[in-house]
């Protein structure tokens, strides 16, 4: 039937999913899967020793992060729900390699999606909301010691009706350098500095995209 589960390492929930219909559209191994409560996460999965070591790196970071106490308690950070994790196993004589999973909250759709929206309707509310929640969120972060440095519209989700900032895979520690990016399609909300190439993480570069962020509403 093409069902498969996975059980959280921590918490022991089984959440459930449809290997083709619950796949969603987006880069890596991802799935909306549920729980036996009705619950919904997104699945993040990625195997060991293959062509995603650089996805599970960036996973780990996110992780990593999102255990944080200060993040956990944080409303408009998107929660990390749980992990799941296997080594690499011989079974029957054939090596299975080994997957990190991560398993985070469902969000209806990103403020990207939103921007899309011909029924969208008036903008002032969720400009003030999206500012409030995302500053929030960012506080907390440079709290930890990290930029997020990605902060646009497809990582500015709803989940449960509150805008929350996601993706943390992109974080990196004050001061240290960031060599990802910039996508060209999110260039605008790339400090002007990191389009010259690797930079130096500042709290800046999460206040520049924020901002474009709301100016970008405001234009909608």
């Amino acid at each position: 039937m093409n069902l498969s589960e996975i059980r959280g390492d921590s918490t022991g929930k089984v959440w459930r999913y449809h290997i083709t219909l619950d796949r969603l559209e987006s880069n890596g191994e991802r799935w909306r899967a549920r729980a036996d409560d009705g619950s919904s996460a997104v699945l993040h999965r990625c195997e060991k020793g293959t062509y995603w070591d650089d996805e599970i790196e960036r996973m780990r970071v996110a992780i990593e992060l999102g255990r944080e106490p200060a993040a956990e308690r944080c409303s408009t950070i998107r929660q990390l729900l749980d992990v799941h994790e296997t080594e690499p196993q011989t079974v029957v004589g054939v090596m299975v390699p080994g997957v990190l999973v991560e398993i985070c909250e469902w969000a209806d759709y990103g403020l990207n999606e939103w921007l899309r929206r011909e029924d969208r309707g008036a903008g002032a509310a969720i400009v003030e909301e999206v500012a409030a929640n995302v500053a929030a969120a960012l506080d907390v972060l440079h709290g930890l010691g990290v930029v997020h440095c990605d902060v646009a519209p497809n990582n500015i989700l709803l989940v449960d009706g509150t805008w929350k900032l996601a993706d943390l895979d992109s974080c990196v520690p004050i001061g240290e350098q960031v060599v990802r990016g910039p996508i060209v399609e999110r260039q605008r909300y790339q400090h002007p500095d990191r389009r010259k190439g690797p930079a130096t993480a500042r709290i800046e570069f999460d206040t520049w995209g924020l901002e474009q962020v709301l100016a970008k509403l405001e234009e909608s």
